[in-house]
Parts: structure tokens; sequence; C-alpha cells
């Protein structure tokens, strides 16, 4: 590649307008091409230079304002002191403005982690219990679905969990699992292990189901795991789960593909 294509791809990628496709074709260029890897390394010097630059130059401008101040004495009648001292203040509004606006162009934009999970977070409803008065009726369809269980104790675990008792739940699907791996538990177990903000245990849990081999909560799973990266703030991780993830049309996948462009 030419100098003026590769910078150009540099200059893309610094500015966050690449795809998703086209910064992991960059990203996997940098790490085998070495006269790539110098000149992104030489222009993010150039950048840092940039700003340490600019920033002495708006503190010279400050202090020669300082230095530059008319002095009023007492003795000056105050009509005349008003239109130095505005002079004054303006400029000095005015470098604080540009000050401003070049951090706000030279510096990279800080991502709220925590308040886009908080707006992407919500629980996926168990079919098992869906009213939150016990029947025969329930009792009955759980009693078809999990042969091997106390009808009883599988509807205690999905009910504290359609109450958000979580705690509760964690302690009563880790119970039903130790009888029996089913990969519902497991996937309800990691919800709740999410849902009482155990991140790390949730994120365990949800490897355990998708190694299962069971695909009911496959991607949901994928989606949940993702979301605990996201509020670990674990950027490179996360991109690496959803890169196949994005490019099925699955709710989930949309909103994830949405998170992602957001953190480009």
């Amino acid at each position: 590649m030419e100098f003026n294509e590769i910078q150009t791809l540099i200059d893309q990628y610094l500015a966050k307008t690449l795809s998703l496709e086209e910064r992991d074709r960059f990203e996997r260029l940098l790490q085998q091409d070495e006269d790539v890897k110098k000149q992104y390394e030489d222009t993010l010097n150039m950048v840092d230079g940039i700003r340490y630059s600019e920033s002495k130059k708006l503190l010279k401008k400050l202090q020669k304002l300082e230095s530059e101040k008319p002095y009023v004495s007492q003795d000056t009648p105050s009509s005349a002191r008003v239109i130095p001292l505005m002079k004054s203040g303006i400029a000095a509004a005015a470098v604080v403005a540009l000050g401003i606006l070049a951090y706000t162009f030279l510096m990279p934009k800080s991502i709220d982690f925590d308040s886009m999970y908080a707006q992407n977070y919500s629980p996926e409803p168990s079919e098992i219990v869906q009213r939150t008065v016990e029947d025969q009726e329930q009792l009955a369809q759980i009693k078809a679905v999990f042969s091997n269980h106390d009808s009883k104790q599988v509807y205690n675990a999905f009910y504290a969990f359609h109450n958000k008792k979580y705690k509760d739940a964690v302690n009563l699907f880790s119970n039903l699992i130790s009888k029996e791996n089913h990969p519902m538990f497991v996937f309800f177990l990691g919800q709740s292990h999410m849902g009482n903000q155990s991140y790390e245990a949730a994120q365990k849990t949800f490897d355990q189901y998708l190694s299962s081999g069971d695909v009911t909560y496959q991607e949901s799973s994928i989606w949940y795991k993702g979301l605990i990266l996201l509020k670990q703030k674990k950027e490179d991780e996360l991109k690496k789960l959803w890169k196949d993830f994005v490019k099925k049309t699955c709710t989930n996948c949309i909103k994830a593909k949405e998170i992602l462009n957001s953190l480009v």
C-alpha cells in the first residue's frame, strides 16, 4: 500500500468513521504489516504532540492576557474602568472557548458503559411461570416438561426469578442443577446471577450453557454475556463475542450492532 493510502485509513480509523468490517480489516493489517504499524504509531505520536503543543499555546495566551490586564486604580472613574475590563474578559472567554473546542475535537469521546448497560438490560421472561399465583394448571405444565423433578421445587425457582427475588432464585436453580444439569435451569441461573449483579458468576454460567450444545437460549446467552462485558468495559472481548452475532437478524442482534457502532 502507498503511504497516502495508509494514512487515509489511519485518519479514518482515528476519526472512527470506518465500518466495523473495515475496522477489523485495518486492525488485522496493523498486526501483520510492520510498515502500517510504524506509520500508525508515528501518527499517534504526532497527535499527542499536537495536543501538548496546543495546550501550551492556550496556556501562554491566558498568561499573556493576565499580564496585559489593565490596571485600574481606585481613583479611575467607573466609566473608564468598564471598557478595558470588558475587552479583557471577552478575550479570555474566547481563549477558553477555543480550549474547549480543541479538547472536544482532539480528545477521544468518553463512553458511559454503565448507562448503555442499564438502557439495554432487561431479564428474559420465563414461559414456565406466567401467573403470580400458583395453580394446578401451571404445576401440570411443569410436570410435563420436567418429569424428573418435583413440580413445586421447579415452580418455586421460576417464581422467585419471575418476581425478581434473584438471590433466592440462584439458590433454587443451583439446587435443581445439582440433581439434573438441565440447559433451561442453567440459562435461568445465569440470568438470576445477572439480576443479583454477580456478573462473574453469570458469565461463567452462560459459558456453561453455551458449551452444553443446547440452542434454545443460545442467542440470548450471547446477548447477556455481551452485556456483562459491556458493563465490565471489556470492549475487545465484547467485539470478538458479537462479531458474528451482529450479522444475524434477531432483535438482540440488531441492538448489539447498534451498541458496537456506538463504541466505534
